[in-house]
């Protein structure tokens, strides 16, 4: 049915947004049209990737150290 069964999105995450962070979200999802999820879900991905250059960054300091 899909081509990569691995790429379906069935992971169920809920956070909580204090005021701020929720009129945001609701600002992006507003200005952009996406849905907040979607939004959220692409923030989410932008930070993790953040993260992950991040980490890669200390580890190759620290071969190199």
């Amino acid at each position: 049915m899909y081509p990569d069964p691995s790429q379906v999105r069935k992971n169920i995450v809920k956070i909580c947004l204090n005021d701020h962070e929720a009129a945001i979200l609701d600002l992006a999802s507003n200005l952009t049209g996406e849905q907040k999820q979607v939004l959220a879900r692409k923030m989410y991905a932008a930070g993790m990737k953040s993260l992950e250059a991040l980490i890669q960054q200390e580890e190759t300091h620290a071969k190199s150290a």
